[in-house]
């Protein structure tokens, strides 16, 4: 099979964050109101893989650290269209901030 990015045709208008599905993120489980959060998906694909609270707390705030200035350079970026910047990191800053501990 060939890899065919799609969705990268319109990326200005998508805001996927992964393509593959973990965790349940998005998903309206049987008996719940709300879809599964991406704090709670990223746990369950963690406890999945073996990784332990305080190794997925670590890891959650170097992800934290290494796009702490992401808003910054992108803002930087002349050469993307201001909507393209203004989505990129409101998509951005929205993860972060749902990752917070």
């Amino acid at each position: 099979p060939v890899y065919d990015p799609t969705p990268m045709r319109a990326y200005a208008i998508h805001n996927m964050l992964s393509v593959m599905p973990f965790g349940a993120y998005g998903e309206l489980p049987e008996g719940h109101d709300e879809p599964v959060g991406l704090v709670e998906a990223v746990q369950k694909l963690a406890k999945h893989l073996n990784i332990t609270p305080a190794q997925y707390e670590e890891i959650a705030l170097d992800c934290l650290q290494a796009t702490e200035s992401f808003a910054d350079s992108v803002s930087e970026l002349e050469s993307l269209p201001e909507l393209n910047r203004s989505n990129l990191i409101k998509i951005v800053s929205s993860l972060r901030e749902q990752l917070r501990l």
